[in-house]
């Protein structure tokens, strides 16, 4: 956003530039301008009646008061910070990033037994962290006591694993998981499972059969 806000700062000095520059060289330029812009709006208001013409113009001088308020108030609000600094430190100033800290967060709150999944959140505010976590718990668990045992975790991770300063209690938010059902295929048995035949030999041709011719012998 902070973007967006210097590109709209930069048109209007832009345009303020140009406006002023041609007020100090011609003046009755710009006043002849400025009286043209005023009655092209009023002939275009001037079929309305007069009383539906003031809600327009209060209508539209609203929406634009509300459009410069939300763009100075983009400009001049504070981003989240993406570290935060280590209050137990005391050989220097150490700070950790925001990232870092939510992993750290959230592995110890999956390890908590019966949490399936964790989304965690911080913020860094006014030297210290504010935790937002939400839980996925496996059904059948009380999610007030498993929701009290996530905050102190995220608590005990935060100030004594790190060091850090909580600035407001960890905001827990539980939901329950569902219950999956697993449907299995039915087994065949060994026993009805078919043979597999092993493949028909192919039957060679028998040779031929040999024929010797016996010529017979004339007596000496």
């Amino acid at each position: 956003m902070n973007a967006f806000n210097r590109f709209l700062i930069v048109i209007l000095l832009c345009v303020g530039a140009v406006v002023g520059a041609l007020a100090l060289i011609s003046p009755p330029t710009v006043i002849w301008g400025v009286q043209w812009l005023a009655s092209a709006g009023h002939d275009l208001l001037g079929e309305l009646q007069p009383g539906l013409r003031l809600l327009v113009r209060l209508a539209v001088a609203v929406l634009f008061l509300c459009l410069m308020g939300l763009v100075l108030w983009l400009e001049l609000r504070r981003p989240n910070a993406k570290s935060v600094e280590v209050q137990r430190a005391q050989g220097g100033r150490i700070r950790l990033g925001v990232s870092d800290v939510q992993q750290r967060i959230s592995e110890n709150v999956e390890a908590i037994s019966g949490v399936i999944s964790a989304r965690v959140k911080v913020i860094a505010r006014n030297k210290g962290v504010g935790t937002e976590i939400e839980a996925v718990t496996a059904p059948g668990l009380d999610p007030i006591s498993k929701g009290e045992e996530i905050a102190e975790t995220a608590r005990t991770v935060v100030e004594n694993q790190l060091g850090l300063k909580m600035s407001v209690k960890p905001h827990v938010t539980v939901k329950v998981g569902k219950q999956r059902t697993v449907k299995m295929k039915p087994v065949t048995p060994r026993g009805s499972i078919g043979r597999i035949k092993p493949p028909a030999q192919a039957q060679l041709p028998a040779p031929p059969e040999a024929i010797i011719d016996v010529e017979p012998t004339s007596p000496s």
